[in-house]
């Protein structure tokens, strides 16, 4: 079959034809705003992904945790990834009303009781 001249001469059309169509639709999901496909959102998922792993190394963690020290705000930024309601809590915390604060510490409570649900 790939000897044949019909297959060499189809074989790179089909493929071509495949790699269009794929531009074409990342192109749309791109405009469209679909999930995953802006490049900030795939790095921080790729950044996530290898906290994860690198949380899951403890002498990897350890030499990790060197080199950023040479680096404070990217180790901050890393380490405030997953949660961004910790980044600038002080500042927030203190512009809220006292009931505000009230409603925020029962959500919080809450999220902390039902942790293990999942």
């Amino acid at each position: 079959m790939g000897k044949s001249k019909s297959w060499r001469i189809t074989w790179p059309l089909s493929l071509a034809g495949k790699a269009v169509y794929r531009v074409m639709q990342n192109c749309f999901a791109w405009f469209t705003h679909m999930p995953m496909t802006h490049p900030r959102r795939i790095v921080k998922k790729m950044f996530i992904a290898l906290k994860k792993n690198v949380n899951s190394h403890p002498l990897l963690k350890m030499v990790v945790l060197q080199i950023l020290s040479w680096f404070p705000r990217l180790k901050t930024w890393l380490k405030n990834m997953n949660n961004p309601l910790q980044i600038g809590y002080i500042e927030m915390y203190e512009q809220l009303s006292p009931r505000a604060r009230k409603v925020y510490h029962d959500l919080k409570a809450a999220i902390a009781r039902n942790k293990g649900d999942y």
